[in-house]
């Protein structure tokens, strides 16, 4: 019997190793599947991010080679080129780090074939300049909205292609990570019977390992969505502070804007003031699509712009233009990387922000309510900042002075329920200013 319980003793001994070792072995080459996969899949989110650059990218493109037809100064339009350039330049270094990088070859045609797009495409922006040179505005701008916005949109079809394609990847790899865990559960519970002790360290070890994985794939989503938001704030704040330095200003306008529609906003919010329309997004797109409020002064002459002095009756016609213009121009820039309703917001602040309360304002000599409650708010904002400030025509007023004229005009040109949630904001207000002078 003793002999026949060691014989037993040694058979599971013997077993008992083999499981423990077959069950490392096992455990092993899922670890090593599992850095194959994180690899993978980090190449695959690379890839991913790089098409959403590619994207914003060409668009910047779109929107300088658009810009550059209702620019009259050859210094901006000298700028808007260079840009182009390092644009392209960056494009193709991209496109040539994946042709060499890409271990997946489906992946890498799919590159292929949008990098031949792009070159069509950048070899018709170059076309753009010549027409621009060599024929009318009209035409350059017939050619930028119908063959190269349609080969844009050739592009961006290409791209989400190729995003999908990342998507389906990064979604096969999460399932075969779960299917992964399912198997290890089985070996798991296989292998305790053996050895409980020894797979329990191991399932520690596994969960610890996967939790890492999630943590990190988690992570890596934040950054990649905090990038794309980062980046679309910087083409924005860029745009604009193009066009403000025109008449002197050092993009410290628009800034100090966005600044002041945002803290009214969530006052008006405190208040329970338009909280049917002022959500936590409405008031972030608000905030983001500021600084695009002046951007039609970009079809306004140099010689109005910055005339030191009143503007004649006929100078001043020519300047309300501003407005027409800047919201047909942000319609066009952002059409096809935003929302219509993120649209209208940047349209309806570019076009409506000079409409008076009483009616009396431009272009279309909307009042009340029917003016949008973003430009309502935008047109404090702006205000309140250009008395506050130097410009080529004035000196600028006391802060008190701006406070007495914005309370003047409570009901004639202002919103009144607007007007209070700023003088609301006075001790903040000046706090801001009084740290961004110091």
């Amino acid at each position: 019997m003793k002999g026949k319980i060691k014989r037993l003793l040694k058979v599971m001994l013997v077993v008992c190793v083999i499981n423990i070792l077959l069950v490392s072995c096992f455990l092993w080459n899922l670890y090593q599947t599992r850095r194959n996969y994180e690899k993978i899949l980090n190449q695959y989110i690379v890839s991913e991010e790089d098409v959403l650059r590619l994207s914003e990218s060409i668009y910047r493109i779109q929107a300088l080679s658009l810009s550059q037809l209702f620019s009259t100064d050859d210094e901006i339009i000298a700028s808007m080129a260079e840009d182009i350039k390092e644009l392209d330049r960056d494009i193709r270094e991209t496109f040539s780090y994946h042709s060499e990088n890409l271990i997946d070859d489906d992946e890498k045609d799919l590159f292929h074939e949008v990098y031949s797009d792009y070159i069509r495409y950048i070899s018709q922006q170059g076309m753009l300049s010549e027409i621009n040179l060599k024929s009318s505005r009209e035409t350059a701008n017939y050619y930028i909205n119908t063959v190269m916005k349609r080969q844009l949109s050739d592009i961006n079809e290409d791209l989400k292609d190729i995003s999908s394609y990342a998507q389906e990847k990064i979604e096969v790899i999460r399932n075969n990570l779960n299917r992964s865990n399912h198997i290890t559960n089985v070996a798991v519970v296989f292998a305790a019977i053996f050895s409980v002790s020894t797979i329990a360290g191991l399932l520690v070890l596994f969960t610890k390992f996967s939790d890492n994985i999630i943590i990190s794939y988690n992570e890596e989503q934040k950054q990649h969505e905090d990038d794309i938001i980062r980046m679309q704030h910087k083409t924005i704040e860029g745009m604009a502070e193009l066009v403000e330095s025109r008449d002197g200003e050092t993009g410290e306008h628009v800034k100090r804007t966005a600044y002041y529609v945002e803290l009214i906003a969530e006052q008006l919010v405190r208040m329970g003031i338009y909280t049917d329309i002022l959500t936590p997004e409405y008031i972030e797109y608000l905030k983001r699509y500021a600084p695009l409020h002046d951007v039609g002064k970009i079809v306004v002459s140099d010689t109005i712009l910055l005339k030191p002095a009143r503007l004649t009756k006929d100078e001043f016609e020519r300047m309300k233009v501003h407005t027409v213009e800047g919201g047909r121009i942000v319609g066009q820039i952002l059409s096809d990387i935003e929302t219509p309703e993120r649209v209208k917001i940047a349209s309806d602040i570019a076009t409506y922000h000079h409409e008076k309360w009483d009616g009396s304002g431009y272009p279309y000599g909307l009042s009340g309510r029917d003016i949008p409650l973003c430009a309502r708010i935008m047109s404090v904002a702006d205000v309140f900042d250009a008395l506050t400030s130097v410009r080529c025509y004035k000196e600028a007023y006391s802060l008190q002075s701006a406070y007495d004229i914005i309370e003047s005009e409570s009901g004639k040109q202002f919103d009144p329920q607007i007007v209070n949630a700023f003088f609301e904001l006075k001790p903040s207000i000046n706090e801001y200013l009084a740290q961004r002078s110091a």
